[in-house]
């Protein structure tokens, strides 16, 4: 994975790649049993699988609209419409994702990252 002027780069095998928009991203999901993290991104059909060598600290230093939600989302803030019974809800093209819960530790911090009404 290599940044450059707004876009990613990210390996899909050992030759090809995929550039992605930082801002096409919505989340990277931690995949437990290939123990590798994954992102999903607009106008790809399927998640991209990242290098074994990806950490959170990686992923959350690309850009300040990432957040970590749990143990195993990180979400891109401006895509999420509201958090209802802990789960995300997003803004399309990403309202079809259903599957990202929000950790009880990282709702308190990212509740703290904005005034409340």
């Amino acid at each position: 994975m290599k940044r450059n002027g707004g876009k990613l780069l990210f390996y899909t095998n050992t030759v090809d790649f995929r550039l992605v928009q930082i801002r096409d991203i919505c989340v990277f999901l931690y995949d437990h049993e290939a123990r590798v993290w994954t992102v999903i991104a607009a106008g790809c059909d399927r998640p991209l699988r990242l290098k074994r060598n990806v950490t959170k600290e990686t992923l959350l230093k690309i850009d300040d609209s990432f957040v970590q939600v749990s143990q195993k989302h990180i979400i891109n803030i401006n895509y999420l419409l509201e958090v209802r019974d802990n789960v995300c809800r997003f803004y399309p093209p990403f309202d079809k994702i259903d599957n990202v819960t929000v950790g009880r530790f990282f709702r308190r911090k990212l509740i703290s990252r904005y005034n409340s009404l």
